[in-house]
């Protein structure tokens, strides 16, 4: 298969493993983010390849690989334009320059992110696949400003330009904010909910 038959086919078998999986659940269970790794391996599988995907693996950064690429797997879901996926915990850092050290270091064992973004409206699920570069949350040269509760204490950090936060109560989690510009789309799915008042 050339290039452009390799993302046809990944695309189609992420379509069809997608409805499986909200035929079974009837769009009562977001697609999350261990699932979704069996999707993708799934679909990398039909396919042909093996996206050496090792269930029950929770090492940081790359989850698996399509087409011999690795990526580091994520779900989210769309707000308006906007959405977040949940990185690191970084529960050993301390200081701003550890979080940046253990970032940096975190990142070199992928190449993109591969995103399930969803999406309702009204009763239909709205499900897309899609591709986010890695340098598209490039740290580098970032300023970081500490965040703070309503007594006063310290509860995170956040850049100063909106994209990244830790939140310290949740393990140091890193967040990281993109929009849908930031997002290229192999596929799109949609699942009609069931009316249960019928």
């Amino acid at each position: 298969m050339n290039e452009e038959e390799k993302y046809i086919c990944f695309g189609n078998a992420l379509i069809e493993e997608t409805n499986i999986f909200y035929q079974w659940s009837e769009g009562k269970i977001r697609i999350t983010d261990k699932v979704l790794e069996l999707i993708i391996d799934k679909s990398e599988r039909k396919c042909g390849r093996n996206s050496l995907w090792e269930s029950g693996s929770h090492s940081p950064g790359r989850d698996q690989e399509v087409d011999g690429v690795p990526v580091s797997s994520k779900s989210a879901k769309l707000n308006g334009d906007n959405f977040q996926i949940s990185s690191y915990r970084l529960t050993k850092c301390k200081i701003i320059e550890d979080f940046v050290t253990e970032i940096k270091k975190r990142d070199e064992s992928f190449t993109k992110y591969l995103v399930c973004l969803t999406e309702e409206i009204n009763n239909k699920h709205i499900v897309r696949w899609g591709f986010i570069e890695k340098d598209k949350a490039n740290i580098a040269n970032t300023e970081w400003e500490f965040t703070y509760n309503k007594e006063g204490n310290s509860n995170g950090l956040q850049s100063l330009d909106g994209k990244f936060k830790i939140v310290f109560s949740m393990s140091n989690q890193l967040w990281v904010s993109f929009t849908l510009s930031d997002f290229d789309i192999i596929c799109t799915y949609e699942y009609e909910l069931k009316n249960t008042n019928a």
